[in-house]
């Protein structure tokens, strides 16, 4: 406890002071951004206290359909110490919500990102998908689309304030964002931001019409750069008071790395500022520590360091408040162990012997994985994650030592690994095994394929197991490759050997599912091998890629002539109506004709579901699934 106090005391001490003039944050002629020195009101309309800010037309405007009207839209920015303002207003009153409005209308995404030289696109950013309407409980309404290029579907926190409001003639999209929710960025620390949008007008039945700031093409695509404007944040101005934010320069370090963060504070003259700090261990002690700031009129800065030698290896809570509470904030800072992988590496090696080869080598990757982890580990990006991760693994080698395989024995959900024939390479799968596994016992085998922009981590967690099944997804080499390339196939061939050959299926009882891109994948995968598939399942999927998917051995599954391996195969598809990411109407095509080629299809078409798996598309399956696998069903 002494040593935590004094760690925390070193945390007031000063490494530099600098006071800011109140003078423009960034040079040059981006897209101008006022400061607000309090937050507005959120519900769709806009305070009569804004209406000065400045209402910018987009730069770009395209439609799907050129026949189309255009209708008018415009946006305005603001900032303040602890949030981004927007507000969008459009020409029309009616606003049309459909399946995935942030993409599909009426709704928009915008992008933070950090500028590159030359106006090149970003490998840093953020893209924020929000869609028009309540919301309906369906996180999608407000989330983190993209992070980085990385598909990443996580819903924006409570504090995120969105709405939408319509009167005759107009509609108005009001967003707050807190600086809080997109870390690192903040005007008073980042170097420049980067920003975009992109609102999609809905119209008619399925067209759209796309005004950007800046038109991007790959706006929406995984993998992907982005390209942004920079921002340019106008001098912040108090008439009286202050504000303050505190922001770490990282949110992880290694056991007795000093940790720094810097104190912004915006004073309306010279002042005394009182700073609080409490660190919440995961136990709840909670330990203060309280320093004065000495500030001038405008922004001031000073940075602040905390040594943390002698703080356990674990999730710390870093929180602050100035006195009264006029602006606080907390933020989380992931502490690492110590951690030797070539030294971890050696003792794998010598308790090989304790361990199946499946199970050495899935600690193999696991090794690796938290090495190319630790290496890539960006300083501003809590990694509570692979904190367990590493402790996890530090616990598996300690009973590989003790002479126990954990790996063969664990139940549930978990992630295995197998040594690629294709070339040599450590490639992952998920599965989950039911706790009262019998190996005298024949289970079912249920692979699911992903879906575009994700892989196997995480597919599984939800889905409930059936009984007398195992469930395993392959990650099939990568995220959106339709797998078709990246050795896709074999990754997962090699995928299902594996789980067939360290736990008791039953090779005439495997079934194939997947959805959206995962739906394609089972067509494909059959196609190539339909010797190994009792049964089919596709949720929302696609029978031939869409256009510019570059891959030129793709099997377009519209076509009759590529239907005839699916004869006598029992498949059960489901698709909603209102899908526009992947088309209805070609699913709808699609069942005509494999029934007209032999095969066994259930069909079920979801009135009014949009691309997603619906409650009915699961009671369906589930039903279906229990009938493929019951001892009377025919075989395919």
């Amino acid at each position: 406890m002494n040593l935590i106090r004094r760690c925390l005391t070193a945390l007031a001490a000063l490494l530099a002071l600098t006071v800011i003039p109140p003078t423009a944050l960034t040079a040059g002629t981006g897209l101008p951004v006022p400061f607000l020195p309090t937050p507005p009101q959120i519900d769709g309309v806009l305070d009569a206290s804004l209406a000065g800010l400045p209402a910018v037309p987009f730069g770009k405007v395209e439609a799907t359909d050129s026949r189309g009207a255009i209708v008018p839209a415009n946006y305005r920015l603001a900032y303040g110490a602890t949030f981004l303002y927007l507000y969008i207003e459009v020409a029309d009153g009616h606003p049309v919500h459909r399946d995935r409005s942030y993409q599909n209308g009426d709704g928009f995404h915008l992008v933070l990102a950090v500028p590159q030289p030359d106006g090149a696109p970003s490998r840093e950013f953020y893209v924020l998908g929000f869609a028009g309407g309540n919301g309906g409980g369906d996180f999608l309404h407000q989330f983190v689309w993209y992070h980085d290029v990385d598909l990443a579907f996580t819903p924006l926190g409570e504090v995120v304030r969105f709405a939408q409001h319509s009167t005759e003639g107009k509609t108005g999209y009001e967003l707050l964002l807190p600086w809080s929710e997109v870390p690192p960025y903040h005007p008073w620390v980042s170097p420049a931001i980067g920003f975009n949008l992109c609102f999609v007008k809905a119209v008619g039945t399925k067209d759209k019409v796309y005004h950007y700031i800046h038109a991007d093409d790959l706006i929406q695509d995984e993998q992907s750069p982005r390209l942004s404007e920079p921002l340019e944040f106008q001098s912040p101005v108090l008439t009286e008071g202050q504000q303050t934010v505190l922001l770490p320069d990282r949110n992880n370090c290694r056991a007795g790395e000093t940790v720094t963060a810097t104190q912004v504070t915006l004073a309306a003259g010279a002042m005394k500022v009182p700073l609080n700090i409490r660190l919440r261990t995961g136990d709840g002690v909670a330990i203060d520590d309280e320093s004065e700031f000495a500030c001038q009129p405008g922004l001031n800065r000073r940075r602040l360091e905390l040594p943390t030698g002698g703080l356990p290896s674990e999730g710390i809570r870093f929180q602050w408040s100035t006195r009264g509470a006029v602006v606080e904030g907390e933020s989380p800072l992931s502490i690492l162990p110590a951690v030797s992988p070539d030294e971890w590496r050696a003792r794998l090696t010598a308790a090989s012997h304790s361990l199946a080869p499946a199970s050495h080598t899935t600690l193999e990757f696991r090794l690796a994985q938290i090495e190319t982890q630790l290496a890539a580990l960006k300083p501003w990006r809590p990694c509570g994650k692979l904190r367990l991760e590493i402790a996890e693994f530090a616990r598996l080698l300690e009973r590989a030592e003790r002479g126990q395989d954990a790996i063969a024995e664990r139940r549930g959900l978990l992630r295995r690994a197998f040594r690629s024939a294709v070339d040599g390479s450590l490639q992952p799968y998920s599965a989950n095994v039911p706790g009262d596994l019998d190996r005298n016992q024949r289970y079912a085998l249920l692979m699911i394929l992903h879906g575009s922009g994700q892989e196997d981590v995480g597919l599984l967690d939800n889905l409930p197991l059936f009984p007398g099944t195992i469930m395993m997804a392959p990650r099939a080499r990568g995220t959106s490759n339709w797998y078709v390339g990246d050795h896709a196939q074999e990754d997962i061939a090699e995928a299902l050997a594996d789980v067939m050959a360290n736990y008791p299926i039953d090779p005439q009882r495997v079934i194939l599912a997947g959805f959206s891109m995962g739906g394609y994948g089972v067509y494909r995968t059959f196609f190539e091998t339909p010797g190994k598939f009792r049964g089919l399942m596709v949720l929302a999927g696609t029978p031939r890629l869409p256009g510019g998917a570059g891959y030129p051995t793709a099997v377009d599954f519209t076509l009759k002539k590529n239907l005839k391996k699916f004869r006598g195969v029992p498949i059960f598809i489901a698709h909603g109506t209102a899908d526009l990411n992947c088309a209805f109407a070609l699913t709808e095509s699609l069942v005509g004709k494999l029934k007209e080629c032999g095969a066994r299809v259930e069909f079920l078409a979801d009135p009014g579901a949009g691309h997603g798996v619906s409650p009915a598309m699961l009671r369906g399956s589930a039903a279906w699934l229990a009938k493929q696998l019951s001892s009377d069903a025919p075989q395919p």
